[in-house]
């Protein structure tokens, strides 16, 4: 009678996994075509143009002679580079001059004439931002034979890195070239992103059904991390010097360490959430000054992309700490053998990625502003594929899990089945009718029948995943109080406003909530008190609502009933993930109050040892198990209200299906 959500639809056909191994498998094919490029293609690629690495004249500060491209560079802020080198004789159409550009203003002049600067009108976001970009030339045909000049102005901080090849030839060749060369680190960054996009819209959907939302920040903190990796890369996908690609990347990494954090947030809400969040809003203002700051003020965008690289680093060590804490200290206890599994998984992950982000740090260090080398990028591409298999186990821990549930399902049907005819339920109401056949033998005639009719509604409840009428369970709900008034006589009150009946409930599900409030709510009172039953809709649901003026619900005793302990944490025998996101529901849905009107804080649900046993040892389920039988077979919300000495309120709002809708 449920309806089928989309994850339910995927875990019952797998194919979740099978989706996120197609995913993998199309990487791993582009991956494999950048690896493979036709070594032919490029060959012939490069017959149409020519690296002039040669001969250049160079004037840098106090350094004057001929040099070999690449060179190192290391001048300050008020000094300039100037490249120098005769053009070949003859030069073709459509011939350019192409070289790359590390935050520095650039002039080309042939004979002293200038052909090109940059930044100009098409690639400057800002009037004192100077993009890091690919930068192309036209070459007239009648320059042949005259003096290139490159002319290079750092920052207001000087430059120290090197100057790398400068290209001539044919425009598109050149082009295709810096493509295919840089093809294998533009894959590695868009694999990334890739995997960024599956887990965050998978992670979407899980956080729909376990409102847990850290897959979706795992996928969003890949994808971000993607971008600026992608257009790291050097490829010039959108073409030369727009500046599109640099700026992209430096916010993209800006923000990375804020998705880092906002993954740790999301993942432990535990102790260290207030260290977190602190760290949260930290990032935030960061960004939002480094991206301001340096779109007005010009200073040295590679010190503040150190300062993002790091800081980036930073929030994944944190993470790697809070991982630790999970899996060996005293957070421990309060997890799972998977959550621990996965939780390792993570962190050798990250620190394979920590690892190969120290080692490219010694190796590139006179260049690590300016490249993101492929040592990087495996650590990245490692980091993202331990993602994206957490993702595939959750898959199939989830699918594992709705099995075990629907195994719980059956077995509370026949644990609700042999609860409600308890012995000493069987004794009273056997004892009772046997009493009245002397007083009152018509009467006995009926409470038999209606003993009769209620123990069928038990037998006919077990195997049943159709669900009955509402009627129905109205029926077996007025047979089971006309039992209990044999008890409790005048002290027990019912009344009825259900003249909306058409609709379909899990058979026995209403009732145990009318059984609860009997033995939980009024039989403590000695006078008794009344329930109230009542079914109603609205456009979006079916509800019925279960109201006493009892004693109340205690916080002490909903925590009892709605917590996990240690062995159902550790044991197989219950659907952790599932029941955990069930329990976190019910306290969202959930209003005690004192006697006097003040609102309880009830916190988080407690699992493993936190768990509060009551003093006898005997955990109570019976309500818990039917609100999640409620939740499983219907997707139904309960709301829930209690005020000490005042009553109880429960509200089940099941979804209603409409006509043409599978049930």
């Amino acid at each position: 009678m449920k309806k089928k959500g989309l994850l339910s639809y995927l875990g019952e056909n797998d194919v979740l996994s099978v989706a996120v191994i197609v995913v993998l498998i199309i990487i791993t094919a582009l991956l494999s075509m950048f690896f493979f490029t036709s070594a032919d293609s490029n060959m012939e690629i490069k017959e149409r143009f020519e690296a002039l690495d040669q001969g250049w004249e160079i004037e840098a500060g106090a350094l004057k002679e001929t040099v070999d491209l690449p060179v190192k560079v290391d001048v300050g802020p008020d000094e300039q580079i100037i490249l120098r080198r005769k053009l070949p004789d003859a030069i073709p159409a459509y011939t350019a001059i192409v070289s790359r550009n590390y935050h520095m203003k650039m002039v080309v002049s042939v004979d002293n004439y200038p052909i090109y600067y940059f930044p100009n009108s098409y690639n400057s976001f800002s009037d004192v931002v100077i993009p890091d970009d690919w930068n192309m030339a036209e070459i007239a045909e009648d320059m042949g034979g005259r003096t290139l000049e490159i002319r290079f102005t750092p920052d207001n901080l000087g430059f120290k890195g090197y100057l790398r090849s400068v290209y001539l030839g044919e425009d598109n060749a050149i082009i295709q070239y810096l493509k295919e060369d840089n093809a294998l680190q533009f894959a590695m960054g868009l694999s990334i992103l890739i995997a960024g996009v599956v887990l965050f819209l998978v992670g979407t959907i899980y956080r729909r059904y376990y409102r847990d939302y850290s897959q979706a920040f795992a996928g969003l903190m890949l994808l971000i991390t993607g971008i600026w990796l992608t257009n790291r890369a050097k490829m010039p996908v959108l073409g030369m010097g727009s500046g599109i690609t640099f700026f992209s990347c430096f916010v993209a990494l800006s923000v990375v360490p804020t998705a880092i954090l906002l993954y740790c947030g999301e993942k432990y809400h535990d102790k260290f959430i207030h260290v977190t969040r602190a760290l949260q809003r930290f990032s935030i203002v960061f960004v939002i000054i480094i991206i301001v700051f340096s779109l007005t003020t010009g200073y040295s965008l590679d010190r503040l992309v150190a300062v993002s690289y790091f800081m980036m680093a930073g929030a994944m060590l944190y993470t790697m700490y809070l991982i630790w804490c999970h899996i060996y200290g005293k957070e421990r206890e309060n997890r799972n053998r998977r959550e621990i599994f996965l939780d390792k998984i993570e962190f050798g992950v990250s620190l394979f990625m920590i690892i190969m982000f120290v080692i490219e740090t010694i190796y590139m260090r006179d260049e690590l502003w300016t490249e993101v080398n492929i040592i990087n990028r495996i650590g990245f591409n490692v980091y993202a594929a331990g993602h994206i298999f957490i993702l595939i186990m959750n898959g199939y821990y989830g699918v594992k899990d709705r099995q075990v549930a629907m195994s719980q399902l059956k077995e509370s049907q026949i644990k609700l089945m042999t609860g409600q005819i308890q012995p000493h339920f069987l004794f009273n109401a056997l004892s009772s009718i046997r009493t009245l056949i002397k007083e009152d033998p018509d009467k006995a005639y009926d409470k038999m029948y209606d003993f009769a009719k209620y123990l069928r509604a038990n037998v006919d409840s077990i195997g049943n995943t159709e669900g009955i009428g509402f009627n129905e369970e109205i029926d077996i709900i007025k047979n089971y109080v006309n039992i209990e008034e044999l008890r409790y006589g005048n002290r027990l009150r019912m009344g009825y406003d259900t003249e909306y009946v058409e609709f379909m409930v899990p058979a026995l599900s209403i009732q145990p909530l009318v059984e609860n409030a009997i033995k939980h709510g009024i039989a403590p009172r000695p006078e008794g008190g009344t329930i109230l039953v009542k079914s109603y809709f609205d456009d979006e649901y079916d509800i019925v609502e279960v109201v006493d003026n009892g004693v109340g619900i205690s916080a002490e005793r909903f925590k009892q009933v709605f917590s996990i302990t240690k062995d159902e944490l550790e044991g197989e025998d219950i659907s952790s993930v599932e029941t955990y996101s069930f329990l976190e529901r019910m306290y969202d849905h959930a209003v005690l109050r004192e006697e006097n009107g003040l609102q309880i804080d009830l916190g988080k649900p407690k699992v493993g040892k936190d768990a509060e046993i009551p003093v006898n040892g005997h955990k109570p389920t019976g309500f818990r198990n039917t609100c999640l039988r409620l939740r499983e077979m219907t997707d139904a919300i309960i709301d829930l209200e209690s005020q000490i000495n005042h009553g109880t309120r429960v509200v089940v709002k099941i979804p209603r299906v409409l006509d043409g809708e599978e049930s």
